[in-house]
Protein backbone atom coordinates (compact mmCIF):
# COMPACT_ATOMS: atom_id res chain seq x y z
CA UNK A 1 0.00 0.00 0.00
CA UNK A 2 2.82 2.45 0.73
CA UNK A 3 4.35 1.87 -2.70
CA UNK A 4 0.93 2.18 -4.32
CA UNK A 5 0.36 5.38 -2.34
CA UNK A 6 3.57 6.95 -3.69
CA UNK A 7 2.73 5.78 -7.20
CA UNK A 8 -0.79 7.19 -7.20
CA UNK A 9 0.47 10.48 -5.77
CA UNK A 10 3.05 10.76 -8.55
CA UNK A 11 0.53 9.89 -11.27
CA UNK A 12 -2.18 12.24 -10.02
CA UNK A 13 0.29 15.09 -9.49
CA UNK A 14 1.52 14.62 -13.04
CA UNK A 15 -2.06 14.68 -14.30
CA UNK A 16 -2.73 17.78 -12.19
CA UNK A 17 0.31 19.56 -13.69
CA UNK A 18 -1.16 19.03 -17.16
CA UNK A 19 -4.77 19.72 -16.16
CA UNK A 20 -4.30 23.07 -14.41
CA UNK A 21 -2.80 25.00 -17.39
CA UNK A 22 -5.46 23.43 -19.65
CA UNK A 23 -8.35 24.52 -17.40
CA UNK A 24 -6.80 27.99 -17.03
CA UNK A 25 -6.96 28.27 -20.81
CA UNK A 26 -10.65 27.33 -20.58
CA UNK A 27 -10.99 30.28 -18.19
CA UNK A 28 -9.70 32.55 -20.95
CA UNK A 29 -5.95 32.82 -20.43
CA UNK A 30 -3.47 32.22 -23.21
CA UNK A 31 -1.12 29.23 -23.12
CA UNK A 32 1.80 31.46 -22.04
CA UNK A 33 -0.27 33.19 -19.34
CA UNK A 34 -1.61 29.93 -17.91
CA UNK A 35 1.84 28.30 -17.80
CA UNK A 36 3.36 31.42 -16.27
CA UNK A 37 0.69 31.67 -13.57
CA UNK A 38 0.92 27.99 -12.68
CA UNK A 39 4.72 28.23 -12.67
CA UNK A 40 4.63 31.14 -10.22
CA UNK A 41 2.31 29.19 -7.94
CA UNK A 42 4.14 25.85 -8.03
CA UNK A 43 7.70 27.16 -8.39
CA UNK A 44 7.68 30.26 -6.20
CA UNK A 45 4.84 30.18 -3.67
CA UNK A 46 4.55 26.46 -2.87
CA UNK A 47 8.24 25.93 -1.92
CA UNK A 48 7.83 28.58 0.80
CA UNK A 49 4.59 26.99 2.05
CA UNK A 50 6.27 23.58 2.13
CA UNK A 51 9.50 24.78 3.77
CA UNK A 52 8.33 24.45 7.42
CA UNK A 53 7.09 20.94 6.63
CA UNK A 54 10.73 19.80 6.89
CA UNK A 55 10.17 19.80 10.66
CA UNK A 56 6.88 17.89 10.57
CA UNK A 57 8.29 15.43 8.03
CA UNK A 58 11.14 14.73 10.44
CA UNK A 59 8.60 14.21 13.23
CA UNK A 60 6.70 11.80 11.00
CA UNK A 61 9.83 9.77 10.27
CA UNK A 62 10.59 9.47 13.99
CA UNK A 63 6.95 8.82 14.83
CA UNK A 64 6.47 5.76 12.62
CA UNK A 65 8.79 3.28 14.45
CA UNK A 66 7.74 4.60 17.86
CA UNK A 67 4.05 4.10 17.14
CA UNK A 68 4.77 0.71 15.56
CA UNK A 69 6.63 -0.44 18.69
CA UNK A 70 3.89 0.79 21.02
CA UNK A 71 1.25 -0.86 18.84
CA UNK A 72 3.15 -4.17 18.85
CA UNK A 73 3.37 -4.14 22.65
CA UNK A 74 -0.25 -3.06 23.07
CA UNK A 75 0.70 0.16 24.84
CA UNK A 76 -2.36 2.26 23.97
CA UNK A 77 -1.46 4.90 26.57
CA UNK A 78 1.93 5.50 24.93
CA UNK A 79 0.30 5.82 21.50
CA UNK A 80 -2.13 8.39 22.89
CA UNK A 81 0.59 10.40 24.66
CA UNK A 82 2.94 10.52 21.68
CA UNK A 83 0.07 11.08 19.24
CA UNK A 84 -1.30 14.03 21.17
CA UNK A 85 2.16 15.59 21.48
CA UNK A 86 2.91 15.30 17.76
CA UNK A 87 -0.52 16.68 16.85
CA UNK A 88 0.13 19.61 19.17
CA UNK A 89 3.54 20.28 17.63
CA UNK A 90 2.13 20.07 14.09
CA UNK A 91 -0.64 22.54 14.90
CA UNK A 92 1.72 24.91 16.70
CA UNK A 93 4.06 24.96 13.69
CA UNK A 94 1.17 25.15 11.23
CA UNK A 95 -0.55 28.06 12.98
CA UNK A 96 2.73 29.97 13.22
CA UNK A 97 3.41 29.40 9.51
CA UNK A 98 -0.11 30.60 8.65
CA UNK A 99 0.41 33.84 10.56
CA UNK A 100 3.85 34.41 9.02
CA UNK A 101 2.61 33.96 5.45
CA UNK A 102 -0.49 36.07 6.04
CA UNK A 103 1.55 38.89 7.56
CA UNK A 104 4.69 38.71 5.44
CA UNK A 105 3.63 36.73 2.35
CA UNK A 106 3.45 39.80 0.12
CA UNK A 107 6.81 41.01 1.40
CA UNK A 108 8.37 37.56 0.81
CA UNK A 109 7.11 37.50 -2.77
CA UNK A 110 8.43 40.99 -3.41
CA UNK A 111 11.82 40.54 -1.74
CA UNK A 112 12.65 37.08 -3.09
CA UNK A 113 11.04 37.18 -6.52
CA UNK A 114 9.99 40.78 -7.15
CA UNK A 115 6.61 39.30 -8.03
CA UNK A 116 3.28 40.37 -6.52
CA UNK A 117 1.48 37.20 -7.63
CA UNK A 118 3.89 34.99 -5.67
CA UNK A 119 3.17 36.98 -2.51
CA UNK A 120 -0.59 36.83 -3.13
CA UNK A 121 -0.45 33.05 -3.51
CA UNK A 122 1.55 32.71 -0.27
CA UNK A 123 -1.09 34.67 1.62
CA UNK A 124 -3.95 32.54 0.23
CA UNK A 125 -2.12 29.23 0.64
CA UNK A 126 -1.10 30.09 4.20
CA UNK A 127 -4.34 28.42 5.33
CA UNK A 128 -2.98 25.13 4.02
CA UNK A 129 -0.22 24.99 6.61
CA UNK A 130 -2.00 23.58 9.71
CA UNK A 131 -3.85 20.94 7.67
CA UNK A 132 -0.85 20.01 5.53
CA UNK A 133 1.54 19.60 8.45
CA UNK A 134 -1.06 17.79 10.57
CA UNK A 135 -1.94 15.30 7.81
CA UNK A 136 1.75 14.37 7.54
CA UNK A 137 1.95 13.24 11.16
CA UNK A 138 -1.52 11.67 11.10
CA UNK A 139 -0.55 9.62 8.04
CA UNK A 140 2.59 8.43 9.80
CA UNK A 141 0.53 7.38 12.83
CA UNK A 142 -1.86 5.40 10.62
CA UNK A 143 1.09 3.61 9.02
CA UNK A 144 2.56 2.91 12.46
CA UNK A 145 -0.72 1.34 13.52
CA UNK A 146 -0.43 -1.07 10.60
CA UNK A 147 -3.26 0.43 8.53
CA UNK A 148 -1.26 1.47 5.47
CA UNK A 149 -4.23 0.73 3.21
CA UNK A 150 -6.11 3.57 4.92
CA UNK A 151 -3.31 6.00 4.06
CA UNK A 152 -3.56 4.88 0.45
CA UNK A 153 -7.35 5.20 0.42
CA UNK A 154 -7.45 8.63 2.12
CA UNK A 155 -4.73 10.05 -0.11
CA UNK A 156 -6.43 8.75 -3.24
CA UNK A 157 -9.79 10.21 -2.23
CA UNK A 158 -8.18 13.56 -1.43
CA UNK A 159 -6.31 13.79 -4.73
CA UNK A 160 -9.33 12.68 -6.73
CA UNK A 161 -11.44 15.35 -5.03
CA UNK A 162 -8.79 17.90 -5.97
CA UNK A 163 -8.95 16.83 -9.62
CA UNK A 164 -12.75 17.11 -9.57
CA UNK A 165 -12.67 20.58 -8.02
CA UNK A 166 -10.05 21.70 -10.55
CA UNK A 167 -12.29 20.56 -13.43
CA UNK A 168 -15.33 22.29 -11.92
CA UNK A 169 -13.88 25.51 -10.51
CA UNK A 170 -10.83 26.56 -12.54
CA UNK A 171 -12.64 27.06 -15.89
CA UNK A 172 -15.09 29.39 -14.07
CA UNK A 173 -12.90 31.10 -11.44
CA UNK A 174 -9.38 30.80 -12.84
CA UNK A 175 -6.44 30.42 -10.49
CA UNK A 176 -8.66 31.19 -7.48
CA UNK A 177 -10.56 27.99 -8.28
CA UNK A 178 -7.30 26.05 -8.11
CA UNK A 179 -6.44 27.61 -4.75
CA UNK A 180 -9.85 26.59 -3.43
CA UNK A 181 -9.34 23.03 -4.70
CA UNK A 182 -5.99 22.83 -2.87
CA UNK A 183 -7.52 24.00 0.41
CA UNK A 184 -10.58 21.73 0.20
CA UNK A 185 -8.62 18.60 -0.78
CA UNK A 186 -6.11 19.11 2.04
CA UNK A 187 -8.95 19.60 4.53
CA UNK A 188 -10.56 16.37 3.28
CA UNK A 189 -7.29 14.45 3.70
CA UNK A 190 -6.77 15.75 7.24
CA UNK A 191 -10.32 14.90 8.29
CA UNK A 192 -10.16 11.41 6.76
CA UNK A 193 -6.83 10.69 8.47
CA UNK A 194 -8.07 11.93 11.85
CA UNK A 195 -11.32 9.95 11.58
CA UNK A 196 -9.31 6.85 10.66
CA UNK A 197 -7.12 7.23 13.76
CA UNK A 198 -9.85 7.92 16.32
CA UNK A 199 -11.62 4.74 15.19
CA UNK A 200 -8.55 2.84 16.41
CA UNK A 201 -7.28 5.00 19.29
CA UNK A 202 -8.99 7.70 21.32
CA UNK A 203 -7.01 10.83 20.48
CA UNK A 204 -8.73 14.03 21.68
CA UNK A 205 -7.20 17.34 20.65
CA UNK A 206 -6.54 19.91 23.37
CA UNK A 207 -8.05 22.87 21.49
CA UNK A 208 -6.93 25.40 24.12
CA UNK A 209 -3.22 24.56 23.98
CA UNK A 210 -3.10 23.42 20.37
CA UNK A 211 -5.12 26.23 18.79
CA UNK A 212 -6.43 28.80 21.26
CA UNK A 213 -3.26 29.90 23.06
CA UNK A 214 -1.02 29.91 19.94
CA UNK A 215 -3.54 32.15 18.15
CA UNK A 216 -3.89 34.47 21.15
CA UNK A 217 -0.10 34.74 21.35
CA UNK A 218 0.37 35.40 17.63
CA UNK A 219 -2.35 38.03 17.16
CA UNK A 220 -0.61 40.74 19.25
CA UNK A 221 2.87 39.52 18.31
CA UNK A 222 1.99 39.62 14.62
CA UNK A 223 0.62 43.15 14.88
CA UNK A 224 3.73 44.37 16.68
CA UNK A 225 6.20 42.74 14.30
CA UNK A 226 4.40 43.85 11.15
CA UNK A 227 4.47 47.43 12.39
CA UNK A 228 8.14 46.98 13.34
CA UNK A 229 9.03 45.58 9.91
CA UNK A 230 7.41 48.36 7.92
CA UNK A 231 8.83 51.03 10.24
CA UNK A 232 12.37 49.66 9.95
CA UNK A 233 11.89 49.22 6.21
CA UNK A 234 11.26 52.96 5.83
CA UNK A 235 14.57 53.67 7.58
CA UNK A 236 16.44 51.54 4.99
CA UNK A 237 19.40 50.81 7.26
CA UNK A 238 19.26 47.09 6.43
CA UNK A 239 18.91 45.20 3.17
CA UNK A 240 15.24 44.18 2.65
CA UNK A 241 16.09 40.47 2.71
CA UNK A 242 18.13 40.71 5.92
CA UNK A 243 15.44 42.82 7.59
CA UNK A 244 12.61 40.46 6.61
CA UNK A 245 14.46 37.32 7.74
CA UNK A 246 15.56 39.03 10.95
CA UNK A 247 12.02 40.10 11.86
CA UNK A 248 10.62 36.60 11.10
CA UNK A 249 13.35 34.96 13.18
CA UNK A 250 12.73 37.31 16.10
CA UNK A 251 8.99 36.65 15.85
CA UNK A 252 9.70 32.90 15.97
CA UNK A 253 11.90 33.24 19.06
CA UNK A 254 9.30 35.34 20.90
CA UNK A 255 6.57 32.85 19.92
CA UNK A 256 8.53 29.87 21.26
CA UNK A 257 9.36 31.73 24.49
CA UNK A 258 5.71 32.59 25.09
CA UNK A 259 4.66 29.00 24.37
CA UNK A 260 6.87 27.90 27.26
CA UNK A 261 5.73 30.76 29.51
CA UNK A 262 2.07 29.92 28.95
CA UNK A 263 2.80 26.20 29.41
CA UNK A 264 1.58 25.29 25.95
CA UNK A 265 4.85 23.35 25.73
CA UNK A 266 6.55 21.98 28.85
CA UNK A 267 10.03 20.62 29.44
CA UNK A 268 8.53 17.28 30.40
CA UNK A 269 6.95 16.92 26.95
CA UNK A 270 10.29 17.49 25.25
CA UNK A 271 11.80 14.54 27.11
CA UNK A 272 9.15 12.05 25.97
Amino acid sequence: PLTANRLIISLLHSFEAVLVPYTLQKFGLSTAESLSLYGILSGMAMPFILFPSAITNSLAVLLLPTISEAHATGSIKKIQTIGQLTIKCSLIIGIFSTFVFILFGNALGQVFFDNESAGYFMVILSWLCPFMYLSTTLGSMINGLGKTHLTFLNTTLSLCSKIIFICLLVPKQGINGYLISLLVSQLILTLLDYISIIKMVSLPIDAVNCIGKPCLILIPLGYIFVKLYYYLNTLQFLAPLALLLGVCLLLCLCYISLLFLTKVITKEELTL
